[in-house]
């Protein structure tokens, strides 16, 4: 019988969509570092990962906080 560590549940609550993404990113990370992913799936992905992190940085920047405007739903294709 192996021993498994107990496992912490870490409660986080999504309440933006700068969150919601870099969660969705860092999950992503999880699942190649443990080998989900093949090659050619990791290189669409880190396309992927890098054009929205690219995208999400450049409109932080153009919005002033006092002026932040909430982002717009994205809809399934």
């Amino acid at each position: 019988m192996s021993q498994q560590q107990p496992q912490q549940e870490q409660e986080q609550k999504v309440t933006t969509f700068p969150q919601a993404m870099q969660m969705l990113v860092d999950g992503v990370n999880v699942a190649q570092k443990r080998g989900a992913y093949s090659l050619e799936e990791s290189a669409l992905l880190f396309q992927a990962m890098t054009f929205l992190r690219t995208n999400l940085k450049q409109q932080q920047s153009e919005q002033k906080p006092e002026q932040k405007q909430p982002l717009e739903k994205i809809e399934e294709m």
